[in-house]
């Protein structure tokens, strides 16, 4: 017998058998959530075994999606990659400022800054919502602003995943290439990580993680990469600031409980290669043109590189 339970972490008695069976599968049976306090890591030795690993997950998720009344019940996987597998889940934001600041001191820099970009590129942004007394999932037209200032470097507290487990794995790989470059020890196995993030139940205690989804009319490099994003929240005594993605996805209902592979970096190359034959590549993921002149190298002077 296959439980939901069992593709997404342990959970609580007290089971709902949901309508539908299937005998690759068995009875599919949903699990209440409880509380989860741990961030599985997965290492494994190659990146063929993480595409079987994800391969069995989405062929579990796709039926249980079928056979269940409210779909949204079940896990749509979003992958991030990271060129090291020793760095925590930060945004850059966080980069930037090295600490955590409240939600209305960011919108009030960010209102600047969407005159300004008018001003400079003749590109205005609907961010007629920024001021409204909403919730800050609910303003749509400034997380999509928002969106567009993470696609092209501007801090954000949007941490961004993308619904693809090739292009999480060639952003990973690609800057891991990059890292062991300026290494002293070149030879020493180091590590790249995927993360595995479902997201499937909204969860509104306080710290909580809110996604923001594809549908949404942003930056072209969102489509292209097929990204969607998060961002995390927290209350203080007085206002509500942005949390940390790490601390607040240890402590997750089951269901969205994230997952991290580590994956040695070994077969770096080879990775890049197989994703340029998928049409993966800087160039397809950026279409500008240094992306153009990042992908040709790869293709033309990779092999010629000193070990």
């Amino acid at each position: 017998m296959v439980e939901l339970a069992d593709t997404l972490g342990s959970g609580s008695s007290g089971r709902n058998a949901l309508a539908g069976s299937n005998p690759a599968f068995g009875t599919i049976l949903f699990t209440p959530p409880t509380k989860s306090l741990l961030m599985e890591t997965i290492e494994l030795n190659t990146w063929e075994e993480f595409l079987e690993l994800i391969k069995k997950r989405r062929s579990n998720f796709r039926f249980i999606r079928n056979v269940c009344e409210d779909n949204q019940l079940v896990p749509v996987g979003l992958y991030r990659g990271q060129a090291n597998a020793e760095w925590t889940l930060q945004t850059t934001l966080e980069r930037y400022l090295n600490r955590n600041i409240p939600i209305n001191k960011y919108l009030n820099r960010i209102e600047k800054v969407s005159n300004l970009i008018t001003t400079c590129r003749d590109k205005k942004w609907d961010v007629s919502d920024l001021n409204d007394n909403k919730d800050l999932n609910e303003k749509i037209r400034t997380l999509e602003f928002m969106a567009y200032l993470r696609q092209n470097g501007f801090p954000s507290p949007l941490l961004d995943w993308t619904r693809s487990p090739y292009i999480a794995t060639f952003f990973a790989v690609k800057d891991c290439l990059l890292q062991k470059k300026n290494k002293n020890d070149k030879n020493k196995e180091s590590r790249f990580a995927i993360y595995l993030y479902p997201h499937a139940l909204n969860q509104m205690i306080y710290p909580y993680v809110r996604k923001l989804g594809h549908s949404i009319a942003t930056d072209r490099k969102h489509y292209l990469q097929q990204c969607e994003y998060t961002f995390c929240l927290d209350k203080s005594d007085t206002e509500i600031v942005f949390a940390n993605h790490e601390s607040t996805l240890q402590n997750q209902l089951v269901g969205n409980n994230c997952t991290k592979y580590t994956i040695p970096d070994s077969d770096a190359l080879k990775i890049l290669e197989i994703l340029d034959e998928m049409n993966i590549n800087d160039y397809s993921l950026f279409e500008s043109e240094s992306a153009l002149m990042s992908t040709l190298a790869q293709r033309h002077l990779a092999d010629l590189r000193a070990d």
